[in-house]
Formats: structure tokens, C-alpha cells, sequence
């Protein structure tokens, strides 16, 4: 309870703002930040709260991304000022991820995100898969612009025999000037780089999300009941849980490393889960009961696959 507690107060959600427009001028105009944010804020909430802070703020648009295909900078109108407002995962090496055992010291030194890259402004001279080199950012300055830099070419995407959890994924990494925690709430990014992954790690990360999301959930006091609904909803009740299940109960008694991980993961998922279910029946009305029946059939989907 303590852990969970400490959690609670250090994870909070973070955002990729970036603003397109000539009208915003240079020092504006093709620069993206990583806000940290608590985590009750939404992205409609920030988008909101950033277009209040400018005058004559009516020609102020939101950048909607699509779902099948990565929007191009040439594409953006820039007789508007734009402003993209995208949440963002914490980014680690697999190297630093293994030295990082509990989510609590996953949240201090902090200075790379990932998004699916579809959800982002694909930028001038950005290939559309390639992996890209890390500055080191060791005894190194800031740039003073966000930099995107060229590299070979990765393979795309294709089906392996491995069947989904194969596919290879396209997501972008972002490096902000300073690490989080920092006395601003708002870090420039300095570079961005290409990073591709498989559906098996997505699905890690995915699950992991879903645990600092649910113990926020819990640790609410009092309880939110939208919150707690979106997070279980998001935990029981998606196809991308429903098909990490399936690929487990098909791969057996599989030793594969990012399996067993992926194992262990839900297993902590699904304890919590069980937790937020219980809590959410104990302050329902009966309005919501045909909803707390869909909770308990996925969470005992969920507690049999692992």
C-alpha cells in the first residue's frame, strides 16, 4: 500500500506539444515540448488550457492525426497557428529498463518518450523507417531546435511466422533538453529519432501503462468513477488485451524471455485489476451494474490466462 501510494504521487501523464504555423514565428513555429502533467489531465484539457494562453487565439486549431497513415508537415495549412497535443510514454533502453525494477524508480532521470509515430507530424527529411543514432548527451548543450537525423533504412513491416506478436512497429523516440523531475513542467525537445519495435514489446509496454494507470486509479481518494471505469475498461475490456491473451494461452509453457516478462506483467496487472473491480462495485449505483458484470467476466478471462 505504501508503494502503491508513492507511485501514486510521483507518476503523473506526460505530453508531446508541438506548434505549426508560420504565424507563431521561429521561436514557435516547428518547436515541440514533453509536458508533465497530473494524471487527471486529458489531452482535450491541455489543448484547451495552452490555446487560452494566446490573444486573438479563434484561428488556433488542434492537429487531429489519422489512423492509417502519418501526416506530413507539408500537408499542415500554415496560414493557421497549429498546436499538436499527443500523450507520450516513458522511453528506457532494455539496458536501463532491467536496472529500473520498481515503477517508482521509473520515475526520476527521465529525459526520452515514445509515441506510435502515426500519432505524430512526420517532419522534413524524417524517413519513414529508419532507426537513428542517439546523441550523446553526455557534457553536451541543448540544441536549440528539435533535430531529426537520417539513417539506414529498417525492414517494414512485415508478418513474421511468429505470427503478430512479430510485426514490426513503427514509433518515434523524443529527447527533452533536461530530465524529469525538473523544477518546469515544460522541457523542449532536442531530437527525435526512429525506433522500431515488436508487437510483443508493444504489448509489455501497453501492460505497463495499464498497472500505473489502474494504481493511480486505486490510490484516488476519494475514488473517481470515470477513472476508475476508463482504466478498467482499458484493462479488461479492449480487443489488444483479449489478443495478448490469446497469443499467451497459444504459446504454452513458452521460456522465451519477453514472454516470460510479458507473463509476469499480468499477472501483477491482474491483481490490480481484481483490487479496482471490487472497489468499483463497492461505490457504484445501480446504474452501472450491466458494466461491473462486463469488468468481472474480463477480469476472470484475464486471472485464467495467467
Amino acid at each position: 500500500e505504501m508503494e502503491r501510494s508513492q507511485q501514486s504521487r510521483a507518476v503523473g501523464k506526460y505530453f508531446l506539444v508541438s506548434f505549426y504555423g508560420s504565424k507563431w514565428g521561429a521561436s514557435l513555429h516547428k518547436q515541440s515540448f514533453v509536458y508533465k502533467e497530473s494524471s487527471t489531465v486529458t489531452q482535450q484539457a491541455l489543448f484547451q488550457r495552452l490555446k487560452a494562453q494566446f490573444e486573438n487565439n479563434n484561428d488556433i486549431e488542434m492537429v487531429i492525426p489519422s489512423a492509417v497513415k502519418q501526416v506530413q508537415l507539408r500537408e499542415l495549412d500554415s496560414a493557421k497557428r497549429l498546436i499538436q497535443v499527443v500523450p507520450v510514454e516513458i522511453f528506457f533502453k532494455p539496458l536501463e529498463r532491467s536496472k529500473r525494477l520498481t515503477q517508482f524508480s521509473r520515475q526520476f532521470d527521465i529525459n526520452e518518450f515514445i509515441v506510435d509515430s502515426l500519432l505524430v507530424v512526420q517532419e522534413e527529411n524524417e524517413s519513414l523507417f529508419g532507426e537513428h543514432r542517439s546523441r550523446d548527451r553526455q557534457g553536451s548543450r541543448p540544441e536549440p531546435a528539435a533535430s531529426v537525423v537520417s539513417s539506414p533504412a529498417l525492414p517494414r513491416p512485415r508478418q513474421k511466422k511468429g505470427g503478430a506478436a512479430e510485426t514490426i512497429k513503427k514509433k518515434t523516440v523524443f529527447s527533452v533538453e533536461h530530465s524529469f523531475p525538473f523544477p518546469l513542467k515544460r522541457l523542449k525537445v532536442t531530437a527525435r529519432r526512429n525506433h522500431a519495435t515488436s508487437v510483443l514489446d508493444s504489448w509489455s509496454e501497453s501492460t505497463e501503462k495499464q498497472i500505473r494507470d489502474l494504481t493511480d486509479a486505486i490510490c484516488r481518494k476519494p475514488p473517481i468513477i470515470s477513472e476508475l471505469q476508463s482504466s478498467l475498461s482499458a484493462t479488461l475490456l479492449t480487443e489488444d488485451t483479449a489478443e495478448i491473451v490469446s497469443y499467451l494461452q497459444a504459446s504454452g509453457d513458452s521460456e522465451q524471455e519477453n514472454i516470460m516478462l510479458l507473463k509476469k506483467s499480468l499477472r501483477s496487472l491482474s491483481k490490480l485489476a481484481e483490487i479496482a473491480v471490487t472497489l468499483h462495485k463497492s461505490i457504484i449505483d445501480a446504474s452501472h451494474l450491466g458494466l461491473e458484470l462486463e469488468f468481472e467476466d474480463g477480469l476472470k478471462k484475464l486471472a485464467t490466462s495467467v
